[in-house]
């Protein structure tokens, strides 16, 4: 076994003496953040203690082209480490350090788009978990996995990669606080709050100039006057007042429901294990083209009489009731009940989504003070971006969107019918 030499930009040297055990390792574009959390993963498994990593992202595959790809390049990198000293297993991602036997795998918290959560309890002996894109990751699952970890045979690591997201992301509000940035309107620094266990690693490619060429430095330099959103978010790693690709930004909250005459109707979108069933209710105002909801349900592990008893406390059962067309059996039993329930005509291909998203964008959308979720879901409802330009493509991302799909389906439903 050659014993490998390892030189890390000196920013991360508190990560060696700290005994934190959530690492956040955040900021802009080029600041070689994936290289350090890579890079100290293969220190880590070459040492002789005890160490069982994991690479995870929000989509398993993900990995693959990312923190996958990037330890294999460290190793190839790295003159004195010994290649054979290595097992690697492609498919599954993950490799063994065949002098130690320390391994490292991979594990997504879904296994793709739209799937349910995975199971975590597999990842319990794992001493260092790296989790890149940090910020497409819900609190609860982070929770989960967090409580998952319980080996006693190592210290235990969570590096959290990310580039800031909005003001509102639990990643902020549980870790940071954050001050108005003197330079760009709605961007805000943000910095350590100073809790036990946690230690924050901010930074810039200003912080790691010695490892990008001269191109590199001088279009990030560019953006500041041809694209300073771009260079707000992504290259100075401010956090916004809204994330980068939000769907619905204007709608606005309020207490009481004017006095005006409404349309009055109900949408709901099913879940499943992991996802909630939510209901709606939606007073349209047709003449001024202005929508008052209420977040009336909101509920993982649903039973559809629980869901009926909720309807009928809400509406008399002649309202109209649109659902989503997923769970036709549901719906009959809804029926049954003597409810005014039926399927909602989806948008399918995702141009036809975008079309049904801009015609709620055609409206003037309120929801009610007490409606968290919707208040939750309009903020961090998004765009998909592109993996090559990084720009918001016409396809949302499939997530926090419970509410947002029960609202589109009630709109579009109106829009089309009475419109």
């Amino acid at each position: 076994m050659t014993k490998a030499s390892f030189k890390f930009n000196k920013i991360y040297k508190p990560v060696f003496n700290s005994k934190a055990n959530i690492f956040d390792i955040a900021g802009g574009r080029g600041r070689g953040g994936s290289h350090f959390v890579t890079d100290y993963f293969l220190f880590r498994i070459t040492q002789p203690n005890y160490f069982r990593g994991y690479f995870m992202r929000f989509i398993q595959g993900d990995i693959r082209g990312s923190l996958w790809q990037d330890f294999k390049d460290r190793v190839n990198e790295n003159s004195a480490v010994n290649e054979e000293d290595f097992e690697f297993n492609d498919s599954r991602m993950e490799v063994i350090y065949l002098p130690t036997s320390n391994t490292i795998k991979s594990k997504g918290f879904r296994k793709s788009q739209g799937s349910q959560t995975a199971k975590l309890k597999s990842i319990a002996g794992a001493t260092d978990i790296a989790i890149e894109e940090c910020e497409e990751i819900g609190e609860d699952d982070f929770n989960k996995l967090a409580d998952s970890l319980r080996t006693s045979k190592a210290k235990i690591q969570i590096f959290r990669i990310w580039n800031p997201p909005n003001k509102d992301h639990w990643l902020i509000k549980n870790h940071f606080k954050i001050t108005p940035n003197s330079e760009f309107e709605s961007y805000y620094n943000f910095e350590p709050l100073g809790i036990d266990g946690h230690l924050a690693i901010i930074s810039t490619y200003k912080d790691n100039l010695a490892n990008l060429n001269d191109d590199a430095i001088k279009r990030f330099e560019g953006y500041r006057l041809s694209n300073p959103e771009h260079y707000a978010s992504d290259i100075a790693g401010l956090v916004s007042s809204g994330i980068k690709g939000q769907i619905y930004k204007d709608w606005q909250m309020f207490k009481t429901l004017p006095d005006r005459n409404y349309f009055r109707l109900f949408a709901v979108d099913f879940g499943f294990v992991n996802d909630p069933t939510t209901l709606c209710e939606l007073f349209i105002d047709g003449d001024r083209l202005e929508v008052y909801i209420y977040e009336r349900y909101y509920q993982t592990h649903t039973i559809n009489r629980d869901l009926i008893k909720v309807i009928k406390e809400c509406s008399p059962g002649v309202d109209e009731i649109v659902c989503d067309n997923s769970e036709p059996s549901e719906i009959a039993d809804m029926q049954g009940a003597g409810l005014n329930s039926f399927k909602t005509k989806k948008g399918g291909k995702a141009g036809n989504k975008f079309k049904q998203i801009n015609i709620v964008k055609g409206y003037k959308v309120f929801y009610h003070e007490d409606s968290k979720n919707i208040a939750y879901e309009q903020n961090n409802y998004k765009w998909a971006v592109n993996p090559d330009t990084k720009e918001p493509t016409n396809k949302p991302v499939d997530k926090d969107d419970h509410l947002m799909d029960a609202i589109l389906y009630g709109i579009n439903y109106y829009h089309r019918n009475y419109r």
